[in-house]
């Protein structure tokens, strides 16, 4: 055979498998969770998932081979899947920013990772922090330690909308109707006056006490305090029989290789005897945040393997505060932002937060915006 008739039977037999064969590519198969053969709403990525209706030719809610195949083909011809660019503009600026403000002394370090879609796009650190120094979260800790919670439901050692009391027959009485995701989206009809000192090597069993020893009932309402969260974790501590940082291990720290990460106090990292606060206590760092927020963009997988169920990654996308009064709304915070278990509802669609944010005092911001398939994290670190 010549050598052009060659080439001409090899690509029409290339167009041929591509257009035809419905079978998955070897490296589709991990998507395929349930072994159907064809990959549904729910198994596809972040980016497939938002050209579903298009790539879904003959519209029967499952993507074959070629459908899939077709589909990338046509995104390669177009240059719509060329590698992302630079950001430019005013992001792109950002780490000239950053760097400024660190050569000023106005910081002693900045970092910033940008993702889209679960992969880094924009990743720079300035001053005395890399991307491996764990930097404390306060108040933002509060996502993370959702997303624990989250696992155990998935694992069935707890559920986010049972009463507290269902697992832990001895928690504060103030406490035995409010549910872990009402604690965690700060909607809990409940003040929570009291709580350990940052500085005081307190156990979790300690903080719990505290904190429900103190707490009044109060007229449903979305507030700032997030004490209360420490007594929900104490009752996930009852209800799995393991301690909050084996927890944390399990559902977060190994799956997604956070080694820096780890659960202290507020204002000491974490280390061997020392007590744990909830949420506040969580350091992690640049690294650690990116493998988390890498973990909510691919809906509930890392590197490939599926760590949480799309349906709880769904509930912590709720917002939880919808027709509830705003009170003790922090500065710098919307009064018509909602809240969901974790962070707090930027944007809605019906009752869905697609844009979610946290921040804590000690200057670290996160952000998950759904629309544009664009998340971050910005670490402050000021050593005075």
């Amino acid at each position: 055979m010549r050598p052009l008739a060659l080439i001409a039977a090899v690509a029409l037999l290339a167009v041929l498998w591509i257009a035809l064969d419905p079978g998955l590519d070897p490296a589709m198969v991990p998507l395929d969770a349930d072994g159907s053969g064809a990959i549904d709403e729910r198994e596809a990525g972040p980016v497939v998932r938002r050209a579903f209706a298009v790539v879904d030719a003959d519209g029967d809610g499952a993507l074959d081979g070629a459908e899939l195949r077709r589909w990338m083909l046509r995104r390669w011809l177009t240059g719509s899947a060329r590698p992302l660019a630079p950001l430019s503009g005013e992001a792109g600026a950002l780490p000239d920013v950053l760097d400024e403000v660190v050569a000023s002394g106005r910081l002693d370090g900045a970092g910033l990772v940008v993702l889209v879609d679960g992969q880094p796009v924009l990743r720079h650190v300035s001053g005395t922090l890399s991307s491996s120094t764990p930097v404390p979260l306060a108040e933002a800790g509060l996502w993370p330690a959702a997303t624990i919670f989250a696992c155990l439901d998935a694992r069935g050692e707890l559920g986010l909308d049972e009463p507290l009391a269902a697992r832990w027959p001895q928690v504060p009485e103030a406490f035995a109707e409010l549910t872990s995701a009402q604690l965690l989206s700060r909607t809990a009809p409940l003040r929570t006056r009291g709580s350990p000192s940052p500085q005081d090597p307190t156990s979790l069993r300690a903080s719990a006490r505290i904190v429900g020893d103190t707490a009044v009932a109060a007229e449903p309402a979305l507030r700032s305090g997030t004490a209360g969260v420490a007594v929900a974790a104490r009752s996930a501590e009852n209800a799995s029989g393991r301690p909050w940082r084996r927890l944390s291990v399990e559902c977060l720290q190994w799956p997604l290789s956070m080694d820096d990460a780890g659960w202290g106090l507020r204002a000491l990292p974490p280390e061997a005897g020392s007590g744990v606060q909830v949420p506040e206590g969580f350091w992690a760092s640049l690294d650690d945040l990116t493998a988390f927020l890498t973990l909510l963009q691919q809906t509930g997988r890392y590197g490939g393997v599926r760590t949480l169920p799309r349906r709880l990654l769904d509930r912590l996308a709720r917002d939880d505060s919808a027709g509830l009064p705003r009170l003790e709304v922090p500065a710098g915070v919307d009064a018509s932002w909602g809240h969901a278990p974790g962070a707090r509802c930027e944007e809605l669609e019906g009752d869905r937060c697609v844009a979610r944010s946290v921040h804590g005092a000690w200057g670290t911001h996160l952000w998950l915006d759904e629309a544009s398939g664009v998340a971050g994290a910005l670490v402050l670190v000021d050593d005075r």
